[in-house]
This record gives C-alpha cells, structure tokens and sequence, in this order.
C-alpha cells in the first residue's frame, strides 16, 4: 500500500477540488504556472520518471481515470501548496510542491499538451 506524499488536511480544513473545468481551462492554467527556477527545474525532472500508475495515488490519494480530470486535481493541490510557499507556512513542503508539479506536467502531456512551466523572475517568493 502506498502512503500520500502530502498529508491529509485538518478536519476544519477542506480541500476544494475543480470539477466540471473544461479541459482547455486545466490545460491554459498549467501552462500560464510561473514558478522559481528550482522548484521548475525538479518538478521537470520528476515528471520525467513518473509512473502515473504509482505516483499519482500516492501524491493525490486518488488516480481519476481522465488526464485532464487528473490535471484539475492536481493544479488544485498545487495552488494549495503554492499559497504556503508564497506565506513562508512552516508546513509547506518542498517534496510535495515538486512532486504536484511534475505530476501536473505529466498529466498534461498525456493529455496531449507539451506545458513549459515558465520561470519566474526574482527571489524565492516569486
């Protein structure tokens, strides 16, 4: 049995996930991401060995037959992750953020688009 990558949220917490997103929405959204070099650069290494098979029920605890159904799930996880990085959270993890990202990436180019995750200009909080 494979174990979640990113632990589940607080009761109080819930986690909000896009449906009915048209699929050239997932896809326009992953490709305006704009991330720092680093976390780009790993998540393109990631998605580079990823096993959707294993890797996406361990990331998101769940592997949603559709690429593009994949993606939405997955762009909403990064968007979580994305506003801890952005708020210096000390519950942000590095491991997770590169991991929903390159899973992002490889959802997306199953589903028939080749994203280029742009870089962002500036420091860390870029």
């Amino acid at each position: 049995m494979t174990r979640p990558i990113l632990p589940p949220p607080p009761e109080s917490q819930t986690v909000t996930v896009l449906t009915g997103l048209h699929p050239a929405s997932a896809l326009r959204r992953l490709s305006r991401l704009r991330r720092p070099r680093l976390l780009a650069q790993a998540a393109r290494i990631f998605a580079a060995g990823y096993r959707r098979e294993h890797h996406l029920r361990a990331i998101a605890g769940a592997a949603p037959a559709c690429p593009l159904r994949a993606l939405s799930l997955l762009l909403t996880l990064e968007a979580e992750a994305e506003a801890l990085r952005r708020a210096g959270a000390s519950d942000w993890s590095a491991t997770a953020h590169v991991a929903l990202l390159g899973a992002a990436l490889a959802e997306g180019a199953a589903a028939g688009h080749a994203p280029a995750l742009t870089l962002a200009r500036g420091g860390a909080g870029a």
